[in-house]
């Protein structure tokens, strides 16, 4: 028994993702707090899978996850949402959920013809990709040609054929995703093929399908398949990270320059390659449609002030040039044309500088002035810091940059701040994966972007200590006759404008006098932020080579050594 379920988890490789509906759900929710809606109940089958698709470009929308082991949803199990019998469907009515998408990688086991078809409630929209190793399986393209279904089946039972397709190899391979949708009551998907050789229909096998997010699924696979018909597909890439987080894109296949959108897909995510296909649309033999590229609502950056644009089209396999130019392109496709075409935009460079100060700035009031300065679009940008951190936020950025273009990096002393007190190196970063990131020990430097860099670079400043330590002695009395006892006062002040922790000071005595008597110890005492190494030093350290040292000396510190000599020699002492 236990090797059952093992071998029956193993073969759970379709993953599904469900999501949330707008109508007739009922009143309970118990899923995601926030989760969004789709409009699953308005509009045509066509807007209704538009919806699906559009919430389902960012999987985090959907209520639930899981895997099965083919794409055979039967009505009894009540996979989404059924309000003609809730009560056999409070699993999936507590989610409202009423859109699955499923993704799998199938395995074609005969070379040779096959037939797919689908019983369907309520609208599917069923998906082939030849790019089957693609483990980012949602953004895949989906290129193969797939009829569509405009409306469901009589029942689970009734079939509608979407094409045929064409397994050159033996083990031939192809992604498959599935979008289907519920209106609200009864619901089932069953997705079958007619192998080669055969006229008996059966629903694909679980055998057929491998896990799409694993690499190893593509092993074996000799090939993909082709479909029939006359296609379009629309992809989008981005070439590099994005100008902002927020930055999402959506293409679109139109009948008109602005209007008449008839499939479209948006981005998700902060990935690049690859990130979103509208699948593959039959479309009308001589009728001329548009490939519109638009930035995604919620986007902080405009398309054609934060990116390039490039697009790329093959028919049938043969590269060629679409008519127009970003942001709307058009293709006028022959009889079997089958279309693929990939937009894809790439962040203008931009260029960011910042400052950092390790341990803080020489003098208080030193400030920065940060530049960056080139030609071409976003030719400048310059700030000074302000206040006292060590990091100040104000940052200098050119965006966009001109890719090509020189642009001298740099900074000033803003002020009375003076470069000459600090030590001064710079470092980059690049979120373009193997981009430029210049460092070294300048104030200032060149550099020349290339496409989708987006460099960030810090001058960090660390300052050179500058002090001026004076130590003055006074004697008491000024003058003392032989055997009597002078008390010496020794007063170190530090008036900055650096610490000068570790100062040590030295009194040598002159002859005729003796320090180690009437005391051998000698007082400490500090101020400003100064400190002792104790309340009483030994005199042998202060008038010897070791010395006392002052562990901590600040700027304003003082510290004061009083001790107590006799006087040996004859005469008075001076």
């Amino acid at each position: 028994m236990l090797a059952m379920c093992v071998l029956n988890a193993a073969a759970q490789t379709v993953r599904w993702e469900d999501y949330r509906g707008d109508s007739r759900v009922g009143a309970v929710y118990t899923g995601p707090a926030g989760a969004p809606t789709f409009a699953n109940n308005t509009g045509t089958g066509a807007a209704r899978l538009d919806a699906l698709r559009a919430i389902a470009s960012n999987p985090a929308n959907a209520v639930r996850t899981g895997t099965a082991a083919d794409i055979n949803y039967r009505q009894a199990a009540n996979h989404l949402c059924n309000m003609d019998s809730p009560a056999a469907s409070v699993a999936s009515c507590s989610l409202q959920a009423m859109g699955r998408v499923s993704y799998a990688l199938i395995q074609f086991p005969l070379a040779g013809a096959y037939n797919v078809s689908i019983a369907n409630d309520d609208n599917v929209e069923v998906g082939f990709s030849s790019d089957y190793a693609n483990t980012s399986y949602r953004s895949a393209s989906y290129d193969v040609p797939v009829g569509t279904v405009n409306d469901y089946t009589a029942n689970e039972n009734t079939y509608v054929s979407l094409g045929n397709f064409t397994a050159a190899n033996a083990n031939s391979c192809a992604l498959v995703r599935v979008y289907w949708l519920n209106h609200g009551g009864i619901n089932f998907a069953r997705l079958r093929w007619t192998p080669p050789g055969s006229a008996t229909p059966v629903i694909i096998p679980a055998s057929a399908f491998r896990d799409p997010a694993a690499a190893a699924s593509a092993n074996g696979c000799n090939g993909s398949i082709t479909g029939n018909g006359t296609t379009l597909t629309l992809n989008k890439a981005l070439g590099a990270p994005r100008a902002a987080a927020s930055d999402q894109f959506t293409v679109q296949i139109g009948t008109t320059t602005t209007g008449g959108t008839l499939r479209e897909a948006t981005t998700s995510g902060a990935g690049v390659g690859q990130q979103a296909s509208t699948g593959a649309l039959a479309v009308t033999t001589g009728t001329t449609y548009y490939l519109r590229d638009t930035m995604a609502t919620g986007s902080a950056s405009t398309l054609a002030g934060a990116y390039t644009a490039s697009i790329g089209c093959t028919r049938n396999g043969t590269a060629f040039t679409p008519a127009g130019a970003s942001p709307t392109w058009s293709v006028t496709p022959a009889a079997n044309d089958q279309i693929v075409c990939t937009i894809t935009n790439t962040a203008r460079p931009i260029l960011r500088l910042s400052k950092e100060l390790p341990d803080g700035r020489l003098l208080a009031t030193d400030q920065f002035t940060l530049a960056i300065a080139g030609s071409g679009a976003g030719a400048s940008a310059s700030v000074t810091t302000t206040g006292a951190t060590n990091t100040p936020t104000q940052t200098a950025i050119v965006s966009p940059a001109t890719a090509g273009a020189s642009y001298t990096f740099s900074e000033t002393g803003a002020g009375v701040a003076n470069l000459a007190d600090y030590t001064t190196t710079y470092t980059c970063s690049n979120a373009r994966t193997g981009g430029s990131a210049p460092s070294g020990s300048a104030t200032s430097f060149t550099f020349s972007p290339v496409a989708g860099d987006q460099l960030s670079c810090v001058f960090r400043n660390v300052r050179i200590p500058r002090t001026d330590v004076s130590i003055v002695k006074a004697a008491s009395p000024t003058t003392a006759r032989s055997g009597s006892v002078v008390t010496y006062t020794l007063t170190a002040s530090n008036p900055g404008p650096s610490a000068a922790n570790g100062t040590i000071i030295r009194d040598t005595p002159g002859t005729g006098l003796d320090c180690a008597d009437p005391a051998t110890t000698a007082v400490c005492a500090a101020s400003g932020g100064a400190s002792c190494p104790g309340a009483t030093v030994p005199v042998a350290n202060l008038t010897g080579s070791a010395g006392v040292g002052i562990p901590t000396f600040p700027a304003g510190g003082q510290v004061v050594l009083t001790l107590q000599c006799r006087v040996t020699a004859s005469g008075l002492t001076p």
